[in-house]
């Protein structure tokens, strides 16, 4: 089990699907959640979590005031939990859950119009494909918001290039993990800091 870390939901447990499933550990989330506040991406804002497993960085998302939350994962198991997990924290509407692949979804009608945020955190093994692959689309379909941003969490030993016109607004490691704040185009988001 994991838990939700602040916002109305803060201290909610959340679980874990078997195997497969790697959950964003709780001081990266703080330190993402973190950053987004800074850049005034938390309140009222579209999310999408690609690769969701356990949904745990969109239901933080939705803990901190989102208002539209989509969990995509491929697994029915981790559907299933994100699932659990959505109806535990009482999400009703404002939580969907998607089970397809990353790219599909983004392909899809299922998605409803564009995000302030998209989370995309693929199995590390499938990060180069899947990442360069949704942010293809994400440029192409007009999928993120202007001021949006991108949150692509990969293993720190892979080297990750990003398709034009996507830039790193900010980089992070965090033990074995590591965090790309891409953007479109230049400018960093609203009420960024540097």
């Amino acid at each position: 089990m994991i838990r939700v870390i602040a916002g109305k939901h803060g201290g909610a447990r959340l679980s874990v699907p078997g195997s497969g499933t790697r959950p964003t550990a709780e001081r990266v989330r703080e330190a993402v959640f973190s950053t987004l506040t800074s850049a005034g991406l938390t309140d009222s804002v579209r999310v999408a979590d690609l690769c969701a497993g356990s949904g745990a960085l969109g239901l933080e998302a939705y803990s901190r005031g989102a208002r539209r939350v989509d969990l995509v994962d491929s697994r029915r198991a981790a559907s299933r939990a994100c699932q659990d997990n959505a109806r535990r924290l009482g999400a009703g509407e404002a939580v969907r859950v998607h089970t397809m692949e990353a790219l599909t979804f983004l392909r899809s009608g299922a998605r409803a119009g564009s995000y302030d945020i998209i989370f995309l955190d693929p199995p590390y093994a499938q990060t180069e494909r899947i990442v360069v692959g949704a942010l293809e689309q994400i440029a192409a379909g007009e999928i993120v918001e202007p001021d949006g941003l991108v949150v692509i969490e990969h293993a720190c030993g892979i080297e990750l290039s990003l398709p034009a016109p996507f830039t790193a607004w900010r980089t992070r490691r965090y033990g074995d993990s590591a965090i790309i704040y891409a953007e479109l185009g230049a400018g960093a988001p609203t009420g960024a800091d540097d």
